[in-house]
């Protein structure tokens, strides 16, 4: 889509904005629009936004849970507001996943196979920020009890934070530089939580405990952890230049040697340090695309 600047008195210039946007997001002559400089685009963006509700209509054959569950909260993530389910499988299966993955939603009506799932009350957007640093916060108490105690709700709780920040960003309820970047930092930090359940899960299942070698490996992790959190709070990429060398010298120095003693166990610690390292780049990328933009738009 092209325009042509008009050239305005005291060199202003104005162009014309789509009036199908104007409608998509319920504007008229007077609404105040933000404008925004990202190297050489001009972002627009309504000062207050309202976008219409998204509604999705789906088919699920399969009965299983994993395959419903996978469904629901993409949907939830990509922003629809409204999701009508067609699922043979148990009605309890659509109330748990609901209930445990998808904020602010609710089953509202079912009847037959269908099952009508909208949004009630969620969140405001405002706490995009709060909520990441939530998630840190949980993480970091999910490696603490990796070896001591049950961390399936705690995994739960993160998974469900996760899904809300995502779909955060899919309706537009921030404003944010690089998006497709955080949201795979997002991704990342998720498989840590979930390789940590499944360490967990292991050792609960054999009734062990992890070895004191092994809980200090555990501890390097943890300040691999703590070194994704600085950075992202601080916005500043000198803090990851670490992380390398300590991934290094977990993956290749001291892992081979605990493989020899603990095969099964290790291979999640060792997993789990290279899960960690992995959500090193789109932070990176994040952070430099978002100072990028500052700087840019503070300048005169």
């Amino acid at each position: 889509m092209k325009r042509k600047l008009i050239k305005q008195g005291q060199g202003g210039f104005t162009v014309t904005v789509p009036i199908t946007w104007v409608r998509d997001n319920n504007l008229d002559a007077g609404s105040e629009i933000t404008l925004k400089v990202n190297e050489d685009f001009l972002m627009i963006k309504p000062e207050h936004i309202k976008l219409k509700k998204k509604e999705l209509e789906i088919k699920v054959d399969i009965t299983r849970e994993s395959a419903v569950r996978t469904v629901l909260a993409n949907a939830y993530r990509e922003g629809f507001d409204k999701i009508i389910l067609t699922y043979k499988g148990k009605e309890d299966i659509v109330i748990n996943i609901v209930k445990e993955l998808l904020v602010g939603f609710e089953v509202l009506q079912k009847k037959e196979e269908k099952y009508i799932i909208e949004s009630v009350a969620e969140p405001s957007y405002d706490d995009f920020e709060k909520i990441i640093q939530r998630q840190f916060f949980i993480l970091l108490n999910i490696i603490d009890n990796v070896g001591k105690e049950e961390i399936k709700n705690d995994v739960e709780q993160f998974q469900k934070y996760d899904n809300f920040l995502k779909r955060s960003i899919s309706k537009r309820g921030i404003t944010l530089e690089a998006t497709s970047s955080l949201w795979q930092f997002l991704s990342n930090l998720t498989q840590i939580a979930r390789q940590c359940y499944h360490l967990n899960k292991l050792l609960r299942e054999k009734k062990t405990i992890l070895s004191k070698k092994e809980e200090e490996f555990m501890v390097q992790i943890r300040e691999m952890v703590r070194v994704l959190q600085k950075a992202y709070l601080t916005k500043e990429i000198n803090h990851l230049m670490g992380l390398h060398s300590m991934e290094q010298n977990l993956v290749y120095q001291i892992g081979p040697s605990l493989l020899k003693e603990n095969p099964t166990e290790m291979h999640y610690l060792i997993s789990l340090a290279r899960v960690v390292y992995l959500a090193n780049s789109p932070l990176m990328g994040f952070i430099i695309k978002q100072n990028n933009s500052a700087s840019k738009n503070s300048s005169p």
